[in-house]
């Protein structure tokens, strides 16, 4: 089993591989048929599941944020 692990490690297939591959093949087509007018296309936009999870801030980012936010109107 674990060289089974070990060779998914360097080579992994599956699922969420083949969305990968699948997105990159519609970026790349996407990418080439705007050119250099829009924004580049990245795989995650045709395959969400493969965006990074968002990370969700915490109470004193919040708080610094808000601060600044307020403290700007004088």
């Amino acid at each position: 089993m674990a060289e089974w692990e070990a060779f998914f490690a360097l080579e992994p297939w599956g699922g969420q591989q083949d969305d990968q591959r699948a997105g990159m093949v519609c970026a790349t087509v996407v990418n080439s048929a705007i050119g250099r007018q829009g924004k580049p296309r990245k795989p995650s936009d045709f395959f969400p599941a493969l965006a990074p999870p968002k990370v969700k801030p915490g109470a004193a980012e919040l708080r610094e944020k808000a601060d600044a936010f307020f403290g700007s109107f004088g």
